[in-house]
């Protein structure tokens, strides 16, 4: 198996940073930073595309939390829920498991490696489900606020053996 990951951080402060390659046709600058960001994400995986390794690699597209960009989005109807995006690409697995599902970090882990053609007994890693498969991730079984509330318990055993053990 081999893994290539890369950052873009140029949406992710507010206004954004704008590169030698954005372009000025929108209004507001934050416009162009994402408009430029999206062009060039949209190059690489069209690169990839053509590249002899394609078939045998899953591209996936992680965001990790909405724009800090508050003032940007001020506009924006109080009732829609911005999330973020993330898609697979070219992934090893066909199901009809694989829109909307309430998930959270912990099931990224099962599921690239699933996108890679790995099969995991159970569809379970850790505390992370498979998201291709039909299992309840934990946020769909609880509701985020509950298992929220749920990973924030103390753990006795965690701090004497873990976080504060001797070496």
């Amino acid at each position: 198996p081999f893994a290539l990951t890369m950052l873009t951080v140029d949406t992710h402060h507010v206004g954004g940073y704008v590169c030698s390659l954005c372009g000025d046709s929108y209004e507001k600058q934050y416009s162009n930073v994402i408009a430029c960001s999206s062009r060039q994400v949209g190059y690489f995986i069209d690169w990839i595309k053509r590249q002899d390794f394609y078939d045998d690699t899953a591209v996936i597209i992680m965001g990790d939390h909405p724009s800090m960009d508050a003032a940007y989005f001020a506009g924006t109807p109080k009732d829609y829920v911005r999330r973020t995006f993330n898609v697979f690409i070219n992934s090893a697995v066909q199901t009809a498991y694989d829109k909307n599902r309430e998930f959270t970090i912990f099931d990224i882990y099962p599921s690239t490696l699933a996108a890679m053609g790995v099969k995991i007994d159970g569809e379970k890693l850790a505390l992370g489900v498979n998201l291709f498969s039909g299992e309840q991730t934990l946020a769909e079984r609880f509701g985020v606020s509950e298992l929220n509330r749920l990973l924030a318990l103390r753990s006795d055993y965690y701090v004497k053996n873990i976080l504060y053990a001797d070496g």
